[in-house]
C-alpha cells in the first residue's frame, strides 16, 4: 500500500515537473514571437526567425527528454508499421472531419474563431512560411503531445486508461480558452481522438503525427 501511494507520489511530482516545463517553455516561445514582431513592417528578422526556430526545437527535446525517463514509448515494436500508418491514416481523417464538422458550427453561431486561435493565427501571419509550419505543426504538436498524452495519460493515469483519455482531454481543452460550447465540444473531441490513438496503441508517435498532419491542413485553409 504504502509503495502504491509512494508511486502516486512520485508520478503525481513528475506530471508537475513536467506542466511547469512545458508550460515555462512555452511562455518564453510565445514571448520570442511576439516581441520579434516588427509592426512597422508586420514580419520577423532572419535573425529572429531563427533564434525562434532554435527554442522551438530545444524545448521540444527538453520535453522528450524529461518524458523519457518516465519510460513513456514514442514508437511500439509490438506495432507494425503497416498497422501504424492506418491508425495514423484512420486518425487524421476522423479529426479533420470532426474539426470540419465543429468549424462549421462555429462559423454559424460565432462571429469570430477561438480567441485562442485568433491570437496564435496573428502571431503567426508575419513568420516566414516554413518557421511558421516549423512551430505549429512540429514543435507545438510535441511538446503539447508529450504533456497531455505522454504525461497525464502515462505517468498519472497509467493504470486508469478511460480516466486519462478524459481527463487528459478535458484539461487538453481548457489550455485552448474555448469561448463557447461549440468550442469546447471541438477541443474535448479533438483531445479524445488524440487520446484514443494513443491508449489504443501505446506509441506517442501516432497522436503526434496525427496532430502534425491536422495542423499542416489547417494551416492550408
Amino acid at each position: 500500500m504504502r509503495e502504491k501511494t509512494s508511486e502516486g507520489l512520485s508520478n503525481i511530482l513528475t506530471m508537475l515537473v513536467l506542466a511547469g516545463t512545458y508550460l515555462l517553455l512555452y511562455t518564453v516561445l510565445i514571448f520570442l514571437i511576439q516581441s520579434s514582431y516588427n509592426p512597422a513592417t508586420k514580419d520577423f528578422s532572419g535573425s529572429s526567425s531563427l533564434l525562434i526556430c532554435l527554442f522551438g526545437a530545444g524545448s521540444s527535446i527538453v520535453l522528450l527528454r524529461q518524458l523519457k525517463k518516465s519510460e513513456v514509448l514514442l514508437y511500439n515494436p509490438a506495432f507494425s508499421v503497416k498497422k501504424t500508418i492506418s491508425v495514423i491514416v484512420l486518425g487524421c481523417l476522423v479529426k479533420l472531419l470532426f474539426i470540419l464538422g465543429m468549424a462549421t458550427l462555429i462559423t454559424k453561431n460565432s462571429e469570430s474563431m477561438a480567441s485562442s486561435e485568433q491570437t496564435l493565427s496573428q502571431m503567426m501571419q508575419g513568420l516566414p512560411f516554413a518557421v511558421s509550419i516549423f512551430i505549429f505543426c512540429v514543435c507545438t504538436p510535441i511538446m503539447e503531445e508529450v504533456v497531455f498524452r505522454g504525461g497525464i495519460m502515462s505517468v498519472v493515469f497509467k493504470n486508469r486508461l478511460i480516466i486519462g483519455i478524459i481527463v487528459s482531454s478535458l484539461i487538453f481543452a481548457s489550455f485552448h480558452l474555448p469561448q463557447n460550447l461549440f468550442e469546447w465540444i471541438l477541443y474535448i473531441g479533438a483531445g479524445l481522438i488524440l487520446g484514443l490513438s494513443y491508449g489504443k496503441t501505446n506509441q506517442l508517435f501516432i497522436p503526434f503525427a496525427i496532430h502534425f498532419f491536422t495542423n499542416l491542413f489547417s494551416s492550408y485553409i
